[in-house]
């Protein structure tokens, strides 16, 4: 078990990484001509007691940070677009009870 000042973070952080794994983005990134050079994400989860005193992962944030590169850059509306559709299709996030948020940030746009 882990131990430490940051040891509560810990499980809530791996469960926000698996949310973070998602590849829908870049499909649909892909499908609508768009090349993704790097896509990294700083994804953080919060970890809730309930009334019962168990604990779970009540919020996840990710945080992708996405560079385009090539003749075709999407617009930031379409990035924004992207990341709805993703979410939307998203096996864990439609299996989750978990609030998930999306707080990205793009470059080589339009």
């Amino acid at each position: 078990m882990a131990r430490g000042p940051d040891a509560e973070k810990r499980p809530a952080d791996w469960g926000a990484s698996q949310a973070a794994t998602c590849w829908f983005f870049l499909l649909f990134a892909a499908r609508q001509g768009f090349t993704v050079a790097s896509y990294t994400d700083q994804a953080a989860g919060v970890m809730t007691r309930r009334s019962d005193q168990r604990e779970w992962i009540s919020r996840v944030t990710l945080r992708p940070h996405v560079v385009f590169e090539s003749d075709k850059r999407p617009a930031a509306a379409d990035v924004d677009a992207l990341h709805h559709a993703a979410h939307e299709a998203c096996y864990i996030a439609n299996s989750v009870r978990t609030e998930i948020a999306v707080e990205g940030r793009s470059d080589g746009l339009v």
